[in-house]
């Protein structure tokens, strides 16, 4: 029966293909107290956040977002894992 099994090129069977994998995303909205980090006038205030976790072709991105009151929201970290996932 393997020989009437079609052939997909997203799958990881078909030779000379990268495996493809579905995106898969989640965020965590949150708060954090500043120590400082935005600037001398946010110490100790709470400060909105959310952090978005992608995991694309075994490549895993964390990114942190603040919110600081009065402002748009802006991107202040980002790790991108580029070691092999086995």
């Amino acid at each position: 029966m393997d020989h009437l099994r079609q052939r997909h090129p997203d799958r990881d069977d078909v030779p000379g293909r990268a495996r493809q994998r579905t995106t898969v995303r989640a965020v965590d909205p949150g708060e954090f107290t500043d120590p400082g980090v935005l600037g001398p006038e946010y110490v100790g205030k709470t400060i909105p956040m959310r952090t978005v976790i992608t995991i694309r072709s075994n490549h895993p991105t964390f990114e942190l977002y603040v919110t600081p009151h009065g402002q748009s929201e802006r991107l202040v970290d980002r790790v991108v894992c580029t070691s092999r996932i086995r």
